[in-house]
């Protein structure tokens, strides 16, 4: 959360411009991939939660197991209901870690996607003459385009 914390902080800033944004883009969705390809990181992440919560008299396992009952499918549905996998802690918040870190790394992904489609249709590029310019408000960022005839 603080990775994508300080990216919605910079994108949001009025000093902000278009260049930066992608950038910033692309470095949050890289450290979001390093934290959800990194397995023991978020296993060491999960221990430390649960150590903190120990200290604070709370019995992680405990509430876990109240909270995450293992539910088996009916017979008329599997023939075996006993077989069923069960997920301890640690592999249940990790399966939820990863679930969240990928909603987040595909949500960045389509704002870099929109923001790089405007920028290409735009033609930010062009200075070859001096032409009257527009001023676009994408989100909080300010840009200006030069207008391009479009027959060229």
């Amino acid at each position: 959360m603080g990775k994508t914390k300080c990216l919605t902080t910079e994108v949001q800033g009025i000093d902000m411009n278009i260049i930066d944004t992608i950038e910033s883009f692309r470095a949050t969705i890289t450290a979001l991939e390093h934290i959800r390809n990194d397995s023991d990181g978020l296993e060491h992440q999960i221990q430390a939660t649960m150590s903190v919560a120990e200290q604070n008299g709370v019995d992680p396992g405990d509430e876990y197991n109240r909270h995450h009952r293992q539910s088996k499918k009916a017979r008329r549905i599997d023939d075996h209901p006993e077989t069923a996998a069960s997920l301890s802690l640690v592999e249940h918040y990790k399966k939820e870690s990863i679930a969240v870190l990928d909603a987040q790394i595909n949500a960045i992904k389509a704002n870099m996607e929109a923001v790089t489609n405007i920028l290409q249709s735009c033609d930010l590029a062009s200075t070859t003459l001096p032409r009257p310019s527009r001023q676009y408000r994408i989100g909080t960022v300010l840009c200006y385009v030069s207008c391009v005839d479009a027959t060229r």
